[in-house]
């Protein structure tokens, strides 16, 4: 078994690296013998993302139950968890719009700021 090892600069990021390998590594034929894992961040990311994708679903499915015994309908909590989804996409896209709104305001702001600096006269 070989072992390659390798550091990341600091003002990159590890996981961009990794996609851009695994990417070169796709196009290249390479014999079925050699088995290539990545370890380490990479390794870290996938598993915390297995759990949280479990741990989603977990939780929609016991909110599902609490809500059947609670109603007694299927029909009451599935419009109970669709209103839920649809005011976390709205609230999303308008926390989304509000920022980049702001954004803009600030940047005409300061424009405006160094176009004023710039017609004073220097003294």
């Amino acid at each position: 078994m070989q072992a390659i090892k390798a550091g990341v600069e600091t003002d990159v990021l590890a996981d961009d690296q990794v996609r851009k390998i695994k990417g070169a590594l796709s196009s290249i034929d390479i014999a079925q013998c050699v088995q290539i894992r990545f370890k380490g961040q990479d390794q870290d990311m996938q598993e915390t993302m297995v759990f949280l994708v479990g741990a989603f679903i977990t939780a929609i499915f016991l909110m599902v139950i609490i809500l059947v015994t609670q109603f007694n309908s299927y029909y009451q909590a599935a419009l109970v968890l669709s209103a839920i989804a649809g005011g976390l996409t709205f609230a999303t896209a308008l926390t989304l719009f509000l920022t980049h709104l702001l954004l803009m305001l600030g940047d005409n702001v300061n424009n405006w700021l160094v176009a004023r600096k710039i017609k004073e006269p220097c003294m």
